[in-house]
């Protein structure tokens, strides 16, 4: 279930991983830390796994260090009930709290492995704790027993305590490269390689984004949302401009997906206006009628300023500005004659 082999790109950090256990160099506490959907679980559990291994250092090389898959340790792991392996997760709300480190490590974390050389514990969205749950795993990680090791998964590793960076290694995940995505979604999801392309080019090297955008509903209609929004864009007034930020409110929750495909579309119609042979490059191939139907109605130096501005807002947004501000500006320096 989880296995070294499984890991799509990031071949660096594996290697290091497979060197450690290998080496018998394992340390007490790692963060690995990427964007959702980039494989930190994939790779956690896999590490976990391949340590507690009864056959993982059986081998003569550290390239063929993996979980064996058949010992009694990869059975119940693989089955979630590995008896030193433990997972610590937010129970009561979207922050891990320092009750939270305190029940699920600190009354844990005393007791010897019940039958392996070590007790893991994997932090799933470590970067969400308090800094009092910091602080208390902090005091653990500090003078750990020498069975223990902790793995923290985080989003963002710039929201830990400096205490907590300079006692962890860190390990940061990589964005995938085109054609990797592209390949597991063309051999694992029954779709078009056209729609495949378009899916790959969406997720921004990212597989999870992938997968979970092939599956949404919600990705079609945003999409033919934008796509509408940029058809009628050029005729809009002042007036029209701000009537368009309370329907595109209504997908507030996905105003991520909405910068990312309101970027595709700038950038397609710059592929359209640059070059002749655009099959070659164009993401969003089904609408290339549409795009090439209104691209004329852009001048190439307003395209190019519009992907910064896409860019610049889509930060913003991430920032928790005032949506409905962030938004209207956003259309009104999109409509600037440039």
């Amino acid at each position: 279930m989880y296995n070294f082999d499984d890991i799509k790109g990031n071949e660096q950090i594996i290697k290091n991983f497979k060197s450690i256990i290998f080496n018998n160099k394992i340390s007490h506490a790692y963060i690995i830390d990427a964007p959702k959907g980039l494989g930190k679980k994939l790779i956690a559990n896999s590490f976990a796994k391949a340590i507690q291994c009864e056959n993982s250092r059986n081998v003569n090389s550290e390239a063929y260090v993996n979980s064996c898959g058949s010992c009694v340790s990869c059975v119940t792991f693989d089955s979630g009930n590995h008896t030193d392996v433990i997972y610590v997760d937010s129970l009561r709300g979207r922050s891990i709290g320092v009750d939270e480190i305190r029940e699920q490590i600190g009354k844990n974390i005393g007791l010897k492995p019940y039958k392996y050389k070590y007790k893991i514990f994997i932090v799933n969205n470590a970067d969400t704790m308090t800094i009092q749950a910091q602080n208390a795993l902090l005091k653990t990680i500090e003078e750990p027993p020498e069975y223990g090791i902790f793995i923290l998964i985080s989003e963002n590793y710039n929201k830990f305590l400096p205490t907590i960076l300079s006692r962890c290694v860190i390990f940061k995940l990589k964005t995938l490269s085109f054609n990797i995505v592209f390949e597991y979604i063309k051999n694992n999801i029954d779709i078009s390689d056209e729609e495949a392309f378009l899916y790959a080019s969406y997720a921004q090297g990212n597989i999870g984004k992938a997968i979970e955008t092939v599956s949404s509903e919600s990705f079609i209609k945003i999409r033919n949302l934008v796509i509408d929004f940029i058809n009628r864009f050029h005729e809009m007034d002042i007036i029209d401009i701000f009537s368009e930020v309370p329907v595109f409110e209504e997908y507030k929750e996905d105003i991520d997906t909405i910068m990312d495909i309101l970027y595709l579309c700038y950038r397609d119609m710059i592929v359209l206006k640059c070059f002749s042979d655009y099959q070659k490059f164009i993401v969003q191939k089904d609408k290339v009628s549409e795009l090439k139907r209104h691209v004329k109605n852009f001048s190439l130096e307003q395209l190019f300023f519009g992907t910064k501005t896409i860019y610049s807002a889509k930060i913003q947004f991430k920032q928790n500005t005032n949506f409905q501000m962030t938004l209207e500006n956003l259309f009104l320096r999109l409509k600037e004659k440039r």
